[in-house]
């Protein structure tokens, strides 16, 4: 795999905080967002461990650290359900994990596409429009 040198690793990585910890708070609020579509929570669910892991495997691209990622991930929404089910206005439900890994799985084979340079993409960006010093 190409390596890809990002070069504002202190703002990608407070960023991807700041996306993880969304996911949590989300995922815990005692008021979650409920739409009556259908599948729509599914779809949600994948969207946010698509869209966090993709984030992350591009700050990180040796392959252990990648797979690390990955299933650190699967892991939080794992103990997410768990503590849901201690929650009186949430729940516990095997689809949601279910969805969470998927968006997991998803985002890793995706980072091995153009999508997965989309840092390195924004990088070049903010650079080209720098102003000269």
């Amino acid at each position: 795999m190409p390596t890809f040198q990002l070069k504002r690793r202190v703002l990608w990585h407070s960023i991807g905080v700041a996306i993880v910890a969304l996911v949590w708070y989300l995922s815990l609020t005692s008021a979650p967002i409920r739409v009556g579509l259908p599948f729509f929570d599914k779809a949600t669910h994948m969207l946010a461990y698509l869209t966090q892991t993709l984030w992350y495997l591009q700050l990180y691209r040796k392959h252990s650290k990648r797979v690390l990622i990955g299933l650190a991930f699967i892991a939080m929404g794992l103990v997410i359900e768990y503590i849901q089910s201690f929650h009186p206005m949430r729940y516990f439900d095997i689809a949601d994990m279910l969805a969470n890994t998927l968006g997991v799985v998803t985002a890793y084979l995706l980072s091995y596409t153009p999508v997965g340079r989309f840092l390195f993409w924004c990088e070049q960006c903010l650079n080209r429009h720098r102003p000269n010093a």
